[in-house]
């Protein structure tokens, strides 16, 4: 059996800008400089895919990488952490990269708008906000998928859909928007331009924090899910973006339509969402939620 041959060209070289914006006509994607890597063909399934979905995307899918593939990030030193995966973990780690992401969205569009490397880790530590094993993470070119163990990668169908969900949300708020990959236009925001990041916990807003049906009344699907010692605490801008891609495609059209019922702020925001992603992306959000949803 053939092996995947990953070697580091050009380690120390600056990697070019992220990918062009969703919303610019002709999208292309990123522009990559010197390939900092060479992937062979093989026998085997995992490392087969890997290899077509780089000649077919651009996307390099990477298991045995160096720390300069996470550290770098804009001039300075990131302190995201990876653990790379370990021997025996690759068949299992692409299976389930295959349902979470890689064939959840269409080549093309991953030929665009995807970041550079797909990195497979062990275990994921986020700089800020996060914990020592997250699911995802992120740095300026590529997006890490985390918690890849022996034995313990699920394929349980609820899991992979809260998991796909996650990713997707990770993707479309954490890197696409934050870093202008994708316009969302301002109506999109205005429902809940006053409440991003405002805590309920102040006085004022105590009959918000006691009403059950915020913050769905101003348009957010949750509180900030990062907040451990007040939960009442409204989400950011890209936390916003994140939480709605991640209920689109994990629930039908059908399902959305009565999850939104009642909350006309929800139905303008994702009304605004969809159409936005459909007309400047070429991709259809509610489509996979359609596909996936049970």
């Amino acid at each position: 059996m053939k092996t995947l041959i990953l070697k580091t060209i050009l380690a120390s070289v600056v990697l070019p800008a992220m990918l062009t914006a969703c919303y610019k006509e002709d999208p292309i994607h990123s522009e990559r400089g010197e390939i900092p890597y060479k992937i062979e063909d093989s026998e085997n399934p995992a490392l087969h895919y890997i290899y077509e979905y780089n000649q077919k995307t651009g996307v390099y899918i990477l298991s045995d990488y160096t720390d300069v593939d996470f550290k770098w990030n804009v001039g300075s030193e990131s302190k995201n952490d990876l653990v790379r995966i370990k021997d025996g973990v690759l068949d299992d780690a692409v299976e389930y990269l295959k349902t979470v992401l890689t064939e959840v969205y269409p080549e093309e569009f991953a030929k665009k708008y995807f970041p550079l490397k797909i990195l497979l880790a062990d275990s994921v530590s986020v700089s800020v906000g996060g914990t020592d094993d997250d699911l995802v993470g992120s740095g300026r070119n590529y997006i890490a998928i985390g918690k890849l163990r022996k034995g313990k990668i699920t394929k349980d169908e609820a899991q992979l859909a809260e998991d796909r969900g996650l990713i997707s949300g990770y993707l479309w708020g954490k890197i696409m928007y934050s870093n202008n990959i994708i316009d969302i236009p301002d109506g999109f925001f205005s429902p809940s331009e006053q409440y991003y990041g405002v805590s309920f916990e102040m006085k004022e807003y105590k009959a918000f924090r006691e009403d059950p049906n915020y913050p769905r009344k101003i348009g957010f699907w949750r509180y900030h899910p990062m907040s451990k010692w007040y939960t009442h605490i409204n989400p950011t801008r890209e936390e916003d973006v994140s939480d709605f891609v991640q209920m689109i495609v994990t629930h039908s059209a059908a399902q959305m339509q009565e999850l939104m019922e009642g909350f006309e702020n929800l139905r303008i925001k994702y009304d605004i969402l969809i159409k936005t992603v459909k007309e400047n992306c070429g991709l259809d959000l509610q489509a996979i939620g359609n596909k996936y949803a049970k």
